[in-house]
C-alpha cells in the first residue's frame, strides 16, 4: 500500500516535471523567437533611424544651398536695384539737363532777334525775354521732340548774340543753371549731318542764316561751350575775356590741325566775333600767328557780332 502510493507520488512528481520542462522549453523557444524578432525589428529600427538622418542631413545640406542660393539672389536683386535707381537718376538728371539746355537755346535765339532789332528801351527787352522764356518752358513740358534737339544745335551754332546782351541778363539765365548742361546738345551735334542742318535753316535769305560745316560746328560747340564763352566773356572784364580767348586759341589750333585753311578761318572767326571787340583785334594781330583776317573785319563791332 505503502509501495503503491509512492509510485504514484513518484509518477505524478515524474508527470509534472516532464510537463514543467516541456512547457520551460516552449517558454523558452518562444522568448528565443520574441528576442529574434525584437532584434530583427530593433535593426530595422536603426536602420529606418540612419535613413531619416541621411534625410536629415540631405535636407540640411539642401536648404542650406537653398540660403545661399537666395542670398545670391537677393545679392542680385540689390545690385539690380541700385542699377535701377542709378538709371532712373541718371534719366532725371538728363532730362533736367535737356530741360534747362533747350531753354537756355530759346533764349539765345530771342536775345538775337532782340540784339539784330533796334530797341530803345532795355525794359522791354527783358520783358520780352522774360515772356519767350515761359512759353517755351510751357512748350517743352508739352513736347519733347529730338528734332527740337537740333533746332537748338542750329540755334547755337548760327545765331549766337553778342555777349554785351547776355550780360544783362544774369536773373534769367540764373533760372536754368550752368551753361555745362549743354553736354547732351554737343552729343547731339556730332550726329547731326548737314542734311539735317540744312533741313533745320530758316529763309535763305535772312541774313542771320549761316551755312556751316559739320567740323565746324563740332569745334565751335565744344570749344565754345566747354570755355564758357557766354558767361565768362562779358565785356566789363577784358582782361579775364582776353586770357579765355587766348586759352581757347590755342586749344583750338591744335584741335584743327587737320582741317582745311577755309575751315579754320571759318571756325577762329566764329570765335573771334563771338569774344567781342578783344577777340576780333587779338585774331587780326600778328601774335594769332597771321591768322585770316575776318571778311568783314571793317566794319564795327556791332556788325561783326551781326554777321556771327
Amino acid at each position: 500500500m505503502d509501495l503503491t502510493l509512492a509510485l504514484i507520488i513518484v509518477g505524478l512528481l515524474s508527470g509534472l516535471s516532464l510537463f514543467l520542462g516541456i512547457r520551460l522549453l516552449t517558454l523558452s523557444d518562444r522568448i528565443s523567437n520574441e528576442l529574434r524578432e525584437s532584434r530583427n525589428e530593433l535593426r530595422e529600427a536603426r536602420a529606418e533611424s540612419d535613413r531619416i538622418s541621411n534625410e536629415l542631413r540631405e535636407s540640411r545640406v539642401k536648404n542650406e544651398r537653398a540660403s545661399n542660393e537666395l542670398a545670391e539672389a537677393n545679392a542680385e536683386n540689390e545690385r539690380i536695384s541700385n542699377e535701377l535707381r542709378e538709371a532712373r537718376e541718371k534719366n532725371q538728371n538728363l532730362f533736367e539737363s535737356n530741360e534747362n539746355a533747350l531753354w537756355l537755346l530759346y533764349l539765345l535765339q530771342l536775345a538775337l532777334q532782340m540784339y539784330s532789332t533796334v530797341f530803345h528801351d532795355e525794359q522791354q527787352q527783358l520783358n520780352r525775354l522774360r515772356r519767350g522764356y515761359q512759353n517755351f518752358v510751357d512748350e517743352v513740358k508739352s513736347k519733347r521732340d529730338r528734332r527740337l534737339m537740333r533746332k537748338g544745335v542750329f540755334i547755337v551754332l548760327n545765331l549766337i548774340p553778342g555777349v554785351s546782351v547776355l550780360s544783362d541778363l544774369g536773373d534769367i539765365l540764373s533760372d536754368i543753371g550752368d551753361i555745362g548742361d549743354l553736354s547732351e546738345i554737343a552729343e547731339v551735334a556730332t550726329e547731326t549731318n548737314n542734311s539735317e542742318l540744312e533741313d533745320l535753316k530758316v529763309d535763305s535769305d535772312d541774313p542771320m542764316t549761316l551755312n556751316i560745316s559739320s567740323a565746324s560746328a563740332r569745334i565751335f560747340l565744344g570749344i565754345s561751350i566747354e570755355k564758357q564763352t557766354f558767361k565768362d566773356s562779358d565785356t566789363r572784364y577784358p582782361e579775364a575775356q582776353g586770357i579765355d580767348f587766348v586759352n581757347t586759341i590755342k586749344r583750338l589750333e591744335e584741335e584743327t590741325e587737320s582741317y582745311t585753311p577755309a575751315e579754320r578761318k571759318e571756325i577762329i572767326t566764329r570765335i573771334a566775333v563771338n569774344f567781342g571787340e578783344f577777340g576780333i583785334e587779338y585774331y587780326r594781330s600778328e601774335e594769332a600767328g597771321g591768322l585770316p583776317r575776318a571778311e568783314n573785319s571793317s566794319n564795327s563791332q556791332k556788325t561783326e557780332y551781326n554777321t556771327f
